[in-house]
């Protein structure tokens, strides 16, 4: 006994008993009623379709697309727009090919996206299980796609958080680096400051020097000539030594007060510092959160990036 693929074969080549043929001949009008009825099925639905989105029923004196299926076509409103429902979901080809399913199985089937069905399909055997149970496997992939489509949005959302924490962040490091810059500018004038007070005092404690021993001249000149002019001239030299004496007095006061700005300025630039550091290590922690929510291959191009700096770095700071 041959068997079906077999007998299709030898029919070609006309080796086929009667009751062979008779099987052969049976077999394709079974196959050809069936794909048939998958194109009729497609029809119908296209039609009912077209019915409702025209409202050609309405020229036949029906009120509502619900009044003619149930009247004239006799048929419910829930099949009816299962039959719409299958001409906007399927090809021709696919309900004729699995028209054997039913229009309730096809409608429940046109619920879910193609890779769905797919997924469905090959977990069960949509043909041999009933239609409970194809229910429950289009809701158990609805709920799947639901918990999926929920994840990607509370991913994205997190996504969306430390872009702005990273805003944030990139905004502070701009306000520090001017606080930075500014700072750094006062403290060169600073520093300028006490250099120019330094100079002047070296300068005025040699024009003191000069000035105290012309006063001393000029006095012990007194007390060989004590003559008015003399006099005169020992006084001037006199307050001379004592005005720049003032001056000195005076420059070293704003020297001490220079350096300790220069100070308070310098102890300024550490606070920056402590700033800046305190930010690195929380945007540290933001990156590596990052990291464990990319895959591998991502993750290793990344820490390479991050590896590159933190080098730069260690020769930069002398780390």
């Amino acid at each position: 006994m041959r068997n079906y693929e077999q007998l299709i074969v030898a029919e070609q080549s006309a080796k086929l008993t009667l009751e062979e043929q008779e099987f052969v001949e049976v077999h394709r009008r079974i196959v050809a009623c069936g794909e048939l009825t998958g194109r009729y099925l497609f029809e119908m639905c296209n039609q009912i379709k077209r019915m409702r989105d025209d409202k050609l029923y309405a020229v036949a004196g029906f009120k509502k697309f619900e009044d003619y299926t149930e009247q004239a076509l006799k048929v419910k409103r829930r099949q009816a727009y299962n039959y719409i429902k299958l001409a906007e979901t399927y090809s021709e080809k696919y309900i004729v090919e699995n028209a054997d399913l039913g229009i309730t199985k096809l409608a429940l089937l046109a619920g879910v996206t193609e890779e769905e069905r797919e997924e469905i399909t090959e977990t069960i055997d949509v043909v041999e299980a009933n239609t409970d149970e194809v229910e429950a496997a289009v809701k158990a992939a609805l709920q799947e796609r639901d918990e999926a489509q929920k994840q990607l949005k509370e991913r994205e959302e997190e996504i969306d958080g430390i872009r702005e924490e990273l805003d944030a962040a990139e905004s502070s490091k701009s306000e520090l680096q001017d606080l930075y810059d500014a700072k750094k500018k006062e403290l060169l004038e600073a520093k300028d400051r006490v250099k120019a007070l330094e100079t002047s005092k070296t300068d005025l404690e040699k024009q003191l020097a000069a000035a105290k021993a012309t006063a001393a001249k000029a006095s012990k000149e007194i007390k060989t000539v004590p003559d008015e002019e003399s006099k005169k001239q020992a006084a001037a030299e006199k307050a001379r030594a004592d005005e720049l004496e003032q001056k000195l007095k005076e420059t070293n006061a704003q020297l001490a007060a220079a350096k300790e700005q220069k100070k308070t300025i310098a102890s300024d630039d550490l606070l920056t510092f402590k700033i800046k550091f305190t930010d690195l290590q929380r945007l540290g922690g933001e990156i590596k959160k990052a990291l464990d929510g990319m895959n591998e291959e991502n993750a290793g191009k990344c820490r390479a990036a991050i590896n590159a700096v933190l080098n730069g770095w260690k020769g930069d700071m002398k780390l």
